[in-house]
């Protein structure tokens, strides 16, 4: 497995282009749980201008990173070799990060082919909490993979201590994480369809009441 460490300030420097291929991505896989279970209404990402703080961010985000697992270097950007760097190899992935801090002027990243992301935002600053965001994958067992590649890596290089996760319970996602990657469920709160947006963010819409599960993994 081939994993871009991709700084979100280093994303946030990028093209409207770039951006606005991160956006379709993960509204993409997003939208299979919405058109599956009707629940909610709304696009993960409602717009560029709200793209980092749908996904939570926009708080800390010069210490938020998100992974982006792939297969071929060209397919995500023409440059490759010139704008990322292979840092290691470890866990099983060869692992790469940007050369420079901010993107050149001509740099454009295509996460349309990405196989699977995963992105981590602190829950404060001071502390090495975790919240896990932008979780999406595009080939089976990618996803899975990723997210356990990418968990030993935010806690042996970032110093992880804990890691959240928010879902929604009628997405049938909690067995998944219980299951499949050893967290438990610590809450879970009834969200009433009118209250939505400030449950989660502005502009969310939902059909009916549902579920919100709060769950954590000790790294």
């Amino acid at each position: 497995m081939k994993v871009l460490a991709l700084p979100v300030s280093f994303i946030e420097a990028l093209d409207d282009t770039s951006r606005t291929s991160l956006m379709n991505v993960v509204n993409e896989a997003y939208g299979r749980a919405l058109k599956k279970y009707q629940v909610i209404l709304s696009n993960r990402i409602k717009g560029l201008e709200t793209l980092f703080s749908d996904l939570g961010f926009h708080n800390n985000i010069d210490d938020c990173i998100l992974f982006v697992s792939f297969d071929q270097k060209t397919g995500i950007c023409s440059s490759f070799d010139h704008v990322f760097k292979e840092v290691e190899k470890t866990y099983g992935a060869r692992w790469f990060k940007p050369v420079n801090i901010r993107p050149g002027p001509n740099v454009s990243i295509s996460f349309g082919h990405a196989t699977a992301t995963a992105g981590f935002k602190p829950i404060k600053k001071e502390n090495r909490d975790y919240m896990l965001t932008c979780f999406t994958s595009f080939r089976s067992g990618a996803g899975k993979e990723l997210l356990a590649k990418s968990m030993r890596y935010v806690e042996n290089y970032l110093g992880a201590q804990k890691l959240f996760a928010t879902v929604i319970v009628e997405h049938e996602l909690v067995d998944y994480y219980v299951k499949v990657h050893n967290f438990r469920e610590i809450h879970t709160q009834l969200i009433k369809k009118e209250f939505v947006s400030e449950a989660l963010e502005e502009g969310v819409n939902a059909t009916r009441d549902f579920h919100l599960a709060t769950l954590v993994k000790e790294l």
